[in-house]
């Protein structure tokens, strides 16, 4: 269920910049919203009762309000000048209290420089969040299964275990325990999985650039350049990689969440897990072009219309966990 509640003003200011004719623009405005969410599993998943499903999947319910409030002005800076048919910034921003992750604060930078009438160049700068979902927050956190190998557990094809003593030391397993853990004979290991309720929002900065042109009757097109920037990006580390980065570096940030049983395994019983709750993880850098074209001319007593829109990407940077240079990769296309 969602509730809106929301209002704005808007008009002209009886001002204007003395280099142009047109006034000051404004709009300002509030807003508040209710979401509720709620998801029921029937007594099966409740209860686990389905063979492989590897725990209960309980029933979900959150809720969360948000209260805003808003601005934006178009402020025209220039109009009739030689070097300029117009010129307009648009400045915006707004505040948002989440009652689960606190206060944010957005804004966007933007400008149309008109050069000549059907020439226009364009650029803008925005901050932009994105508060946790409902599910990311408040799916309930319960032990459950992840398929993959534990290396510090003896392999079954060798008998002795796949990493060396140091790194399955940083694992929380004991000098003795080395060399006599058992592995599980079906690849699955305990996993503490879920929500976190105290999760950050996403950010995101993005820069844009372009053209728009309309050369000749009939015919115009946009040309625009962006760069994406996302910190914090909400999603799960997985437990096998909790488990081997943990043993590989002795990160706390990863060997505080393995957790082995007394007798060292991470499968018997359900004292030995990986913690891998939903958590604020990595990053992406993305850039690009956009372009977009139409072109409309009468003919053989109709109309026809053309459209093209496509976009290129430039580069993908993925950095799956903030900070470890391992496992970030780049697509160049």
């Amino acid at each position: 269920d969602r509730l809106v509640l929301s209002g704005y003003v808007s008009g002209e200011f009886d001002v204007t910049i003395p280099s142009a004719d047109t006034p000051i623009a404004a709009v300002f405005g509030a807003e508040y919203r209710e979401v509720d969410y709620e998801r029921i599993s029937d007594t099966v998943y409740e209860e686990g009762l389905l063979l492989g499903q590897g725990g209960p999947s309980a029933s979900l319910y959150g809720a969360y309000d948000v209260s805003e409030i808003f601005g934006e002005l178009s402020i025209p800076l220039v109009e009739g000048a030689a070097f300029a048919e117009s010129l307009t910034v648009e400045l915006g921003g707004r505040y948002s209290d989440y009652s689960t992750t606190g206060g944010d604060t957005t804004y966007k930078l933007g400008a149309d420089w008109t050069v000549v009438d059907g020439w226009m160049l364009r650029g803008s700068f925005n901050r932009a969040v994105r508060a946790p979902n409902v599910t990311e927050l408040f799916s309930s956190q319960s032990i459950g299964l992840w398929s993959g190998d534990d290396l510090c557990a003896n392999q079954p094809d060798t008998g002795v275990p796949g990493n060396t003593q140091a790194q399955c030391l940083n694992t929380g397993m004991s000098a003795s325990q080395y060399g006599n853990v058992t592995s599980s004979p079906a690849g699955q290991y305990n996993q503490f999985a879920g929500g976190n309720p105290n999760l950050e929002p996403e950010e995101a900065d993005s820069v844009t650039v372009g053209l728009v042109a309309a050369p000749f009757d009939g015919f115009n097109f946009s040309i625009d350049y962006f760069d994406i920037q996302l910190e914090k990006v909400i999603g799960t580390v997985g437990a096998s990689r909790i488990l081997q980065t943990c043993a590989e570096t002795g990160d706390a940030r990863f060997c505080d969440n393995v957790n082995r049983s007394p007798s060292g395994s991470l499968w018997l019983g359900q004292q030995g897990m990986v913690v891998n709750l939903t958590d604020n993880v990595g990053s992406r850098h993305w850039q690009g072009i956009d372009i977009t074209a139409n072109y409309t001319h009468d003919a053989l007593g109709g109309t026809f219309n053309y459209s093209l829109n496509g976009s290129q990407s430039l580069k993908k940077e993925y950095e799956p966990i903030t900070g470890l240079t391992a496992v970030s990769y780049t697509h160049l296309r």
